[in-house]
């Protein structure tokens, strides 16, 4: 929940649909094919987006921008990313012993040399790693969120945090 300047009515009722997305109301978070809003990209992105039976309520008032969330994970989910190195003849000598390219980018994706894959590409046998993202509690990402929301919420005529206008009297 944030404060802010007397908003217009026309004001609260944009913001309430940028935060929820195309469809309006409650049903906006579950909506088969609807845009998804402010909120659920934002929880996505930060891998906060509950699995499954997720209630997104938006509260608007003039005074006030409320979000409420029901079955946020306590961590971030699960992230595995892939990465292709290079070929496979290159990254391993002869005797299967990794090579300085092998080395080089074992290193660079943070794993261990035995642990890195292969695969074939258009015949041609690549080096992969598989690296886990680093899970991080809620409470740590969730002021990136609200962050990150309040910097894409679009306001007519914009209000300004913290700072006067140069020249601006007291």
């Amino acid at each position: 929940e944030i404060g802010c300047e007397e908003l217009p009515a026309t004001v609260c009722v944009s913001i309430e649909r940028q935060l929820l997305g195309a469809a309006s109301g409650a049903a906006a978070a579950k909506a088969e094919g609807a845009e998804a809003g402010i909120v659920r990209r934002q929880l996505e992105a930060h891998r906060l987006w509950p699995a499954r039976g997720a209630t997104l309520r938006v509260l608007v008032s003039p005074r006030r921008i409320g979000i409420l969330v029901d079955g946020v994970p306590t961590r971030q989910t699960a992230c595995v990313q892939r990465f292709r190195g290079p070929r496979a003849a290159v990254a391993f000598d002869d005797a299967g012993a990794p090579t300085r390219a092998g080395l080089g980018f074992a290193t660079a994706k943070g794993v261990q040399p035995q642990d890195l894959g292969r695969e074939e590409i258009d015949g041609t046998e690549f080096v992969t790693a598989e690296v886990e993202e680093p899970r991080r509690g809620a409470g740590a990402v969730v002021p990136d969120v609200c962050t990150a929301i309040l910097e894409q919420i679009h306001v007519p005529r914009g209000m300004r945090w913290g700072a006067r206008p140069p020249g601006a009297q007291e």
